[in-house]
């Protein structure tokens, strides 16, 4: 086989981890004057991060709805290369193309492109597909002087190697986690494939440090911290270790308003859909630019133009949300009403955004480490404003199936839509049903808008019932469960725990002497 299996071998301090460390040591909070960021925010200059703000257009797109900058210049980089990342700030949006190759967005030769332009070659994002996908990644603490990042792998042997042997290495003792995940079914599919970085301001100890960078007004964002390799720190508009940052950074907005300015440079335009992916903080950031970049097209105003189009559909990805805790995490860069939490007004953007824009939202829970009472936030609301889908990769290590989501989304674009449970699927469960949605789907990355649209209507949630050990997702199958089925089954408690008992190496008899699980992450769970 061609495909080699590369696994990421340093040792960056997970979720669980730092779930633990955070519990221990309390939560260090930014202080935040919260306003809006001004009328959409990030518009104006560009040029973030040697070039990932959108280069020299002002208005974020050239004449005719066309990017200018990218049509003429484009910087095409090879796999494992980035445009300055560690060593320089790098934000900003990145496409990948066939054979692992990838582009900086807006950057050219000089600025961020360390072999210089590529005459040559085509542009990898192109307009004239019909659909777009865009990856935003969560928690990056320990990334930045490790340099990994999370990136793309379009192959089609990356595939095949992950369906044939990623659950037998994913449930290795040492095993941490894929540096990649496997999206060559994009590729079949004809999309534009894009992440968008902001790794090294979301390298931090804190939860509510990075949260307040999503959330955070106008002049908190330009003071909003990054990290450099060689543990150097520094803010937009100052300088890093006694030499002056790169130029253009800052220009009176921060992390959103970078990463909404690459978002409206790189598809001025466009007339396909998009789709925004947020894995775990990064759900909240997907949310965050969905609203802006909505709001800002309905305003009309210069910072967005009216070409440039709002996702129509959302995948939320084990979202975490910090608990509100008074005096270890009052979420001050909300400033919102007295009683009003991150989680809360999440939920309440999602609820807006699809009611009254038609946005189709989708939510996969895969693991319990960001629900950890008085660390993270179920967030009940926001799975039921959702098309909710409750994932168990008990193939994996407990500790990496928060991570693992990202790789079961991406794989199951080249595979039907799961299918609804009978009768003679199911195993250890007793509340088997046949009984379900008519349309015998479930929720997936292939599946259509209308599939994913109808599951946000229906009050419940598909929970896998089957197909728990393998990596593949023709074996899987799901039941459908009503939010106000009253208490979540004894079996379905039971058989989670179960599962957590075989991952500690704990006999399952220990069981009773894990403390009950809070109401609420039962109910989503089972």
């Amino acid at each position: 086989m061609k495909g080699t299996y590369r696994v990421h071998v340093g040792r960056p301090v997970r979720l669980c981890e730092l779930v633990l460390l955070v519990a221990v040591l309390g939560v260090c909070v930014s202080e935040a004057t919260v306003e809006n960021i001004a009328d959409g925010g990030g518009g104006g200059h560009g040029g973030v991060g040697g070039g990932g703000g959108g280069g020299k257009n002002e208005d974020g797109g050239g004449e005719n709805g066309v990017n200018n900058d990218i049509a003429s210049s484009h910087c095409i980089l090879p796999q494992g290369e980035w445009a300055g990342f560690p060593e320089e700030l790098d934000i900003g949006l990145y496409w990948f193309g066939r054979n692992n190759t990838r582009e900086k967005h807006g950057a050219s030769g000089g600025a961020g492109c360390p072999h210089g332009d590529s005459p040559g070659e085509q542009p990898i994002f192109d307009g004239n597909k019909q659909n777009t996908v865009i990856f935003i990644h969560g928690l990056s603490f320990g990334q930045v002087e490790e340099n990994w990042r999370y990136s793309m792998d379009t192959t089609d042997e990356m595939m095949e190697t992950f369906l044939h042997f990623h659950a037998s290495e994913c449930s290795k003792a040492k095993y941490e986690k894929l540096d990649r995940a496997p999206t060559s079914a994009f590729v079949h599919a004809d999309w534009n494939i894009g992440a968008m970085y902001w790794d090294q301001f979301a390298d931090e100890h804190s939860f509510a440090a990075i949260e307040s960078k999503v959330w955070g007004g106008a002049q908190d964002q330009e003071q909003s911290s990054y990290r450099l390799r060689g543990h150097r720190y520094a803010t937009f508009n100052t300088s890093v270790a006694g030499d002056p940052d790169k130029e253009g950074t800052g220009n009176g907005y921060g992390v959103v308003g970078a990463l909404l300015q690459a978002y409206t440079s790189a598809l001025a335009g466009y007339k396909g859909s998009v789709r925004l992916v947020g894995h775990s903080i990064g759900s909240q950031m997907a949310v965050r630019l969905t609203d802006l970049i909505s709001a800002a097209s309905h305003r009309n105003t210069t910072t967005l133009s009216p070409s440039v189009p709002v996702p129509t559909r959302v995948a939320l990805l084990d979202p975490f949300f910090s608990t509100q805790v008074s005096a270890l995490n009052p979420q001050t860069y909300l400033h919102g009403r007295p009683d009003e939490t991150l989680a809360g007004r999440v939920a309440q953007t999602v609820e807006r955004l699809s009611k009254s824009k038609g946005i189709v939202f989708e939510a996969y829970k895969s693991s319990w480490e960001s629900t950890v009472p008085s660390i993270g936030d179920v967030n009940l609301q926001l799975f039921k404003e959702t098309a909710a889908v409750v994932l168990h990769p008990f193939y994996c290590k407990i500790t990496t199936r928060h991570v693992e989501v990202i790789n079961t989304y991406y794989i199951s674009m080249g595979f039907a839509p799961p299918r609804l449970c009978n009768g003679n699927d199911i195993k250890n469960s007793s509340t088997a049903t046949s009984d379900g949605p008519d349309t015998g789907e479930v929720p997936s990355a292939s599946a259509d808008d209308t599939v994913v649209q109808k599951a946000m209507t229906r009050n419940g949630r598909y929970v896998q019932a089957a197909g728990f050990d393998t990596v593949d997702p023709r074996d899987d199958c799901f039941e459908f469960k009503e939010w106000d089925s009253g208490v979540p089954s004894s079996a379905g408690i039971v058989e989670s725990y179960k599962h957590w008992m075989q991952d500690l190496d704990m006999p399952f008899v220990l069981k009773d002497l894990i403390p009950p699980v809070p109401s609420a992450i039962a109910k989503l769970f089972t």
